[in-house]
């Protein structure tokens, strides 16, 4: 069975909670990925690391040439150093690639975009992610469909660019809850989803009512 999943460059499909599905609606203008970094701030904390890399060198310099404890003490705070630096120049380089990663995958979107035709999903399961406060930061669904050559796939939602604000638990869309998914590509082989919607369900609620 065909994946329903872009090929590279990839990410897993987004999830767009919009308040209601709309039949004969567009699809979205662009994906609604994570705040990321510019050039100009990727630069920024790249020569706050490097200021970073040689004030933890010239510390361990001072460490070995200076009077202490002993060696272990020495080495103890050697490999603290060590591993912060390593842990720091990871995490960017890891947020670097993910950002390379979302701007080609949303120029793909964008040129794909043209050829997306909805399809009804629904929802098969979900996976929620809370914050320290309660609040829902991520989650994960995973969607179903009837159209041949897309197979079930899990789609994510995460804060998207300008909101700082966490979801309610009760604005999760629930098992069984309706999807909107947009198929990409003229044929079969060529079949890719990147992006789902699904209706808010207090969105829903409160129109109910």
């Amino acid at each position: 069975m065909e994946s329903s999943v872009p090929d590279s460059p990839s990410v897993v499909p987004l999830v767009h909670l919009v308040p209601r599905l709309i039949p004969g609606a567009e699809p979205p203008s662009e994906l609604l990925f994570q705040r990321r970094l510019g050039p100009a701030g990727r630069a920024i904390v790249a020569g706050i690391f490097v200021l970073a890399t040689m004030t933890c060198g010239w510390l361990a310099i001072e460490l070995w040439t200076s009077h202490t404890p002993g060696w272990w003490f020495n080495a103890l705070f050697t490999v603290m150093f060590v591993g912060l630096l390593i842990g720091v120049w990871a995490g960017f380089a890891s947020s670097v690639r993910n950002g390379a990663r979302e701007r080609a995958t949303q120029d793909q979107w964008k040129r794909a975009r043209t050829t997306a035709r909805p399809v009804r999903g629904n929802v098969a399961s979900r996976h929620v992610g809370l914050s320290e406060d309660g609040g829902v930061s991520s989650f994960s669904l995973t969607i179903t469909t009837d159209q041949p050559g897309v197979a079930p796939f899990e789609a994510e939602w995460n804060r998207p660019s300008g909101s700082s604000a966490d979801l309610l638990q009760s604005q999760v869309p629930g098992i069984g809850s309706e999807a909107r998914v947009w198929v990409c590509g003229q044929s079969r082989s060529d079949q890719q989803v990147f992006a789902v919607e699904v209706a808010d369900p207090t969105v829903a609620l409160y129109r109910a009512h």
